[in-house]
């Protein structure tokens, strides 16, 4: 057995015509064996070395055992099928006719099943790969993990050079050339967090409905764009959907992938009532792909199993409404227990390299989304990954087929015509790391009081190229926009009450948003007063049914400070363009009970319309912010009377002017309503009949209720 030298798991090809040693067995490839006509690849060493620190998680995700090397030609027919046993000291010769472009299939750890092995050995076309698939139990956490990697048109040229996937002849080169070889597996980490002390109840977990095969073309993406975000790969054969399998770990028979963890419970965590928790380590399962993503009977079930009391369980989905688990990937999975299961997947790369590449040494770019839908008040961050000077997002989008200015659809993503720098407010690319990040949110600001609507379906282009545009390589995403509701203008000469209210033990997000023009500039600051318990941030909404009419719980959805932007880390200090869009959050719950008085904070918002009456002339609106729904005054006893807004008015017409209020008293922020109008659906009454004391209180400030009804 073998193990790569780095983070990701790698081969290293060499284009020289040397002599080498190989361990292996050819009964396909044919070709004369002559200076500059084959590829040998090395770089192999055997699990029993030193395995380096770099590594991310258990040394056997990195092992290579056997190695199956297959050729095809450009009309997909198989030209060579080499299978390789990796052995100390290895290099491998693959022979390959100079002047052909070849596309290559990696298969490595192949199930040693006599059935798969004949298929795999009389393998004529590239499509046969279509029909092949390997059993569930070649994916566990004791076996070594099937890998495949696919590499489209390598020109194999004289001198030993190689040219791949059509690229300008600059991007020849001699020197090796990495694989990144995909896991047909998933990778789970979970964590359980319960309201109850489970430790004398807890058994442990069940996966249940777990794809029984695994295609081997699931772990090649049909965009070949190695994102993250694919479609279902082609594949022929029969995926028996009927004969699922079940796996049971239990803290009797599975000790080792269980760790008692309450002590590690934060201090947020216990604020939030949960007085128990357990991790389960390293579950490795079969990938599951299925076309059609939202459909949950396809999904695998997980189940948190305790001792004569309810058993919470839940469908697996990586995101809203996709069901299935990706090849390669780590998920990790946060379990809260109260009598149903909430479960958070969070889901990265099984390498902390940052996923798969294209191959080293050419150009790069690796992004985490191909496709995403978003509503009008969330967004989606796309993270990104590149070896060239330059990333930007073009300047103009398709909407539906029809082409428009790609910051009137979305929030100040494109780059302005000639600009040198690598960032807007919602888009950044750092060319020393190779990294960088967009907040895609919908903008569709315009001169009118109201904005149009912005759903549809947009295709957006990131751009990968030199600093004078040349030699780009691009990616296309998809957005997808469903709006419900429109979106108002702020305007310097209207005076609005703004703000926002939480509730004594709620800190989640609050959004904001508003309608300035394209290009108008604001900023959004929290006074030194309030900055201890006050946090804003330009982040999207990461909620998948904000802006529908099924949002979820903001306590869900914290605000934490951009730590992208190095200026607005501080999470009191943000700036934009166009569209006003942020997010208000509460550090802490800082008010004691329900009964306590409230406390009250603002945040202020500066713009500057343009066009502006004077270059220096901004305008400032105060968005207000309470936390505690207790009663409380809107004046105090010691606050004097002040004069009329007329202040030349008579003495006559001010004769409480300075005085003390007499007669104040606290009233509820809640509007007052029938208890059949709080119900889902309402009253069709014109009014209730109640007894005294029989109303009840709306669940919102700004919710409508009986005695102040909307729109009356």
């Amino acid at each position: 057995m073998c193990m790569v030298k780095n983070n990701l798991t790698r081969f290293i090809f060499y284009t020289y015509s040397i002599i080498a040693l190989s361990s292996c067995m050819d009964d396909t490839s044919a070709f004369i064996q002559q200076e500059g006509t084959f590829v040998t690849f090395g770089g192999i060493i055997t699990q029993d070395l030193n395995i380096p620190e770099e590594y991310d998680g258990d040394a056997t995700d990195y092992v290579v055992r056997t190695l199956r090397i297959l050729a095809f030609d450009q009309a997909g027919n198989r030209v060579s099928n080499v299978y390789y046993n990796a052995t100390l000291g290895t290099v491998l010769k693959h022979e390959l006719q100079s002047g052909g472009t070849y596309k290559f299939v990696f298969l490595a750890n192949e199930p040693s099943y006599v059935n798969i092995k004949n298929a795999l050995d009389n393998i004529t076309v590239y499509t046969d790969l279509q029909n092949i698939n390997y059993p569930e139990e070649a994916f566990t956490s004791e076996t070594i993990i099937p890998m495949i990697q696919e590499i489209e048109k390598i020109q194999v040229l004289s001198n030993g050079k190689i040219k791949v996937n059509d690229g300008p002849e600059q991007n020849t080169q001699i020197t090796p050339l990495e694989l990144n070889l995909r896991r047909l597996a998933a990778w789970l980490d979970i964590v359980l967090k319960a309201k109850m002390d489970l430790s004398a109840d807890f058994s442990g977990i069940t996966l249940s409905k777990i794809p029984n095969v695994v295609p081997l073309t699931w772990g090649i993406p049909s965009d070949r764009l190695l994102s993250g975000e694919y479609d279902t790969p082609t594949y022929t054969g029969a995926i028996p959907l009927t004969d699922r399998i079940i796996r049971d770990f239990t803290l009797a028979d599975h000790v080792d992938y269980f760790e008692e963890a309450t002590s590690s419970l934060s201090a947020d965590d216990r604020a939030a009532g949960m007085i128990w928790a357990m991790k389960i380590k390293r579950i490795i399962l079969p990938s599951n792909y299925f076309s059609s993503q939202s459909n949950k009977e396809n999904a695998i079930v997980f189940t948190v199993n305790v001792l004569e009391k309810y058993s919470p369980s839940c469908e697996l989905k990586i995101k809203a409404d996709n069901y299935t688990l990706p090849a390669n990937a780590r998920l990790e999975l946060v379990g809260l227990i109260d009598q149903a299961l909430d479960m958070n997947i969070t889901y990265k790369p099984w390498d902390n390299a940052g996923g798969d590449w294209e191959i080293a040494g050419l150009r790069k770019l690796n992004i985490s989304h191909t496709k995403a839908s978003i509503t009008d008040l969330n967004g989606v961050r796309i993270s990104f990954s590149s070896n060239m000077p330059r990333v930007r997002v073009l300047p103009t989008v398709t909407k539906d087929g029809v082409e428009m200015n790609t910051n009137l659809a979305f929030n100040d993503l494109a780059l302005a015509e000639g600009s040198t720098d690598n960032s807007t407010t919602r888009f950044a690319y750092n060319p020393t790391t190779g990294t960088g990040y967009m907040d895609v949110i919908v903008d569709g600001g315009n001169a009118t009081s109201v904005n149009s609507d912005t759903g549809g379906t947009y295709k957006l282009t990131l751009s990968a190229e030199n600093e004078d545009g040349s030699n780009p390589l691009q990616r296309e995403i998809e957005i997808t926009v469903s709006q419900l509701g429109y979106r108002f203008r702020i305007t310097p000469w209207v005076v609005t009450y703004s703000g926002v209210f939480f509730r004594h033990n709620q800190k989640g997000e609050r959004i904001i948003t508003a309608q300035l023009d394209m290009g108008e500039e604001w900023t959004v600051t929290v006074p030194n007063t309030y900055r201890n318990w006050i946090v804003i941030s330009s982040t999207p909404s990461f909620d998948p049914g904000v802006g529908t009419d099924d949002p979820g719980n903001p306590e869900n959805y914290l605000v934490t400070p951009n730590q992208y932007k190095e200026a607005e880390k501080n999470g009191y200090s943000i700036t934009g363009k166009g569209r006003v869009y942020f997010r208000i959050g509460l550090k802490k719950s800082l008010v004691a009970s329900k009964d306590a008085d409230p406390k009250y904070g603002y945040v202020v918002l500066r713009y500057r319309p343009s066009p502006a009456a004077s270059p220096t002339w901004y305008v400032n609106k105060n968005i207000y912010v309470r936390q505690g729904e207790a009663a409380d005054y809107l004046y105090r006893t010691q606050d004097p009377i002040v004069a009329a807004h007329d202040t030349l008015a008579a003495p006559a017409f001010q004769p409480l002017k300075g005085e003390t209020r007499q007669a104040v008293a606290r009233f509820s922020p809640f509007n007052l309503t029938a208890p059949s109008f709080k119900s889902k659906g309402g009253s069709s009454a014109y009014f209730e009949q109640l007894t005294v004391n029989g109303g009840e209180f709306v669940e919102y400030p700004s919710q409508g209720g009986s005695l102040f009804p909307m729109g009356s």
